[in-house]
């Protein structure tokens, strides 16, 4: 439905996908490396990538300090942990056996991808209808 690589020179990449559902239910996204590179992925659903996304922004803004760890427990559980690899910081998404590194360099661009993976995955999970209720004037446009 939706993909995105983000990368940071040569180093540091990560793919982003928003993925249908064959039941039907609200969509699910995976976060892993680029499918070249092999190597973990992991599932989240809306829930989870939005307390990924909190955390991001937490971690970000805690600078050196230590953020606390997460859990994810929805249909797919994680946990979330922020490390160092050396002056850069890292979260670490563990879901089962998998174990994905997020760099600094890429926590930017993965929280503002995923701002609007959510918001495709909510309008699909749920989509806005507009109805005209009896009575009431039709709205007008500011110009």
């Amino acid at each position: 439905m939706r993909l995105r690589e983000l990368s940071c020179g040569i180093r540091h990449r990560l793919r982003l996908a928003l993925e249908a559902t064959a039941t039907g239910e609200p969509p699910l996204v995976r976060l892993g490396l680029p499918a070249e590179v092999g190597g973990p992925s992991v599932l989240l659903d809306l829930y989870g990538a939005e307390l990924l996304s909190g955390f991001l922004l937490s971690a970000r803004v805690a600078g050196a300090g230590l953020v606390a760890p997460e859990e994810g427990l929805g249909d797919y559980p994680f946990s979330l942990r922020l490390t160092r690899a050396g002056e850069e910081g890292v979260i670490e998404i563990v879901q089962g056996a998998e174990k994905l590194a997020v760099v600094q360099p890429l926590w930017d661009r993965l929280y503002a991808e995923l701002l609007l993976v959510l918001a495709h995955g909510r309008h699909l999970a749920a989509p806005a209808r507009f109805q005209l209720l009896e009575g009431r004037p039709r709205p007008r446009l500011l110009h």
